[in-house]
């Protein structure tokens, strides 16, 4: 008996859903997992007996691990969890601030403020001069010039270049302070410029001594992925897109003008389009005779943001010539302790959230800090499954349940069509 027509194509699209449910479970059976962790073979120094071994990080670690490396994990060879520090290799030791009096306090033709400081017989070393300037002032940038002498002694040009501002615009953001080199001299002048013709209502001066700090950095690479000058506002304008998250802290940039003074804002983002404060510094150069500083490097808070926008206040002098910029984050490393003979790995990865440390390794890594270490290094990324066999299992089951209901549903369509084409008959 031929085919009733209209039921060759019922049954070719039941074909086609149990070919495609039968492929749909193979593709959710075989399909590979997406690695979101992954795991470092750790090549060890060479040891005689158990010694502890500083790990240096590398861009594969800082590229795939959270910003802040709480996924970070070490293991040895038998998965159990080693402990273990993240070490920041900076230091350094809280400032202290003396409010001094002014001395000899002058007002010029022009209305800058000149006036001296007295540190005090045998002061401790002294390296920024801290201004207080009343909140009536709300927008102002000043030169400040930085001079230094002992009893009797002429006075020497310590900061030429230096100037204090407080923007108070789309952005909030002020610095009052003015650093120069270490100096132990007794009596500090300060030479403050004026606001548009006026003197800066000042609240008060103090003396900030100089502070030991140990850093390491290590460069992060960032590309220029735009630029642009806006005129009526006054900017010139970089984007950076560093394609990681690894935090940084300090911003360099390359100026061709000899002669400059500017304030540099830092914003961060993830998309480009919404745009956070991080911080802001001022930029400044000067060649006056035999007085030659330069200092294009701003400190901030440390940001994980992947694009950077640096602006460069311009407003009422020439936009500047900036050819590139650099970024700088504090280098960190692993700190633990190693037997010799033994495998470790170091794993890391995308967490939906922070991982605590392990209680039974948190006490033991307190004392890490302390003691000799020796390098030890990374080998290459290999990718960790994303989910267990029981997860596959489950999706192809769940494929298979889906299509049976399907084939179901077909078949009782055709067997209710046929019927019906066969009664007309």
């Amino acid at each position: 008996m031929g085919r009733q027509p209209g039921t060759t194509g019922l049954l070719a699209l039941t074909a086609l859903v149990l070919a495609g449910g039968a492929v749909g479970a193979a593709h959710a059976a075989g399909e590979p997992p997406r690695p979101t962790a992954y795991r470092k073979p750790i090549a060890l120094p060479p040891l005689e007996q158990p010694g502890r071994v500083d790990l240096a990080l590398d861009p594969d670690v800082y590229r795939d691990a959270q910003p802040s490396l709480a996924d970070v994990r070490i293991r040895d060879g038998d998965g159990a969890e080693i402990p273990f520090r993240i070490r920041r290799q900076e230091r350094s030791v809280a400032e202290s601030a003396r409010e001094l009096s002014v001395r000899d306090l002058v007002t010029t033709h022009d209305g800058a403020l000149r006036f001296v400081l007295d540190a005090g017989v045998g002061a401790p070393a002294h390296q920024r001069v801290r201004l207080s300037v009343r909140d009536s002032l709300r927008n102002f940038r000043v030169p400040v010039r930085v001079e230094t002498a002992t009893d009797g002694g002429a006075w020497q040009i310590v900061r030429e270049a230096g100037f204090i501002y407080r923007i108070e615009a789309d952005t909030k953001t002020a610095d009052t302070t003015v650093s120069y080199r270490p100096s132990t001299a007794r009596f500090v002048r300060v030479t403050v410029g004026a606001d548009h013709g006026r003197s800066l209502p000042l609240a008060g001066v103090a003396l900030v001594a100089a502070a030991a700090t140990e850093r390491i950095e290590e460069r992060v690479a960032a590309t220029v992925v735009a630029r642009d000058q806006e005129t009526m506002r006054r900017t010139t304008r970089l984007v950076l897109d560093r394609r990681s998250r690894r935090p940084v802290d300090r911003v360099e940039i390359d100026v061709a003008e000899r002669e400059f003074r500017r304030v540099l804002l830092v914003e961060g983002s993830d998309d480009r389009t919404r745009w956070a404060f991080v911080g802001s510094g001022a930029i400044s150069a000067v060649e006056n005779g035999g007085v030659r500083e330069r200092a294009t490097s701003v400190r901030v808070p440390e940001t994980a943001a992947r694009y950077l926008r640096l602006t460069i206040q311009n407003v009422d002098e020439p936009a500047l010539t900036v050819s590139g910029a650099r970024l700088f984050a504090v280098k960190r490393s692993v700190v633990f302790d190693a037997v010799p003979g033994r495998r470790y790995t170091l794993e890391y990865g995308a967490a939906p959230a922070p991982l605590p440390p392990p209680a039974s390794t948190a006490a033991a890594a307190a004392d890490l800090d302390e003691g000799p270490r020796r390098a030890a290094t990374l080998g290459a990324s290999q990718p960790m499954a994303a989910a267990p066999a029981a997860r596959l299992a489950s999706a192809a089951v769940a494929a298979w349940s889906t299509t049976a209901a399907a084939l179901l549903t077909l078949a009782s369509l055709v067997w209710r069509l046929t019927r019906g084409l066969r009664l007309a008959g």
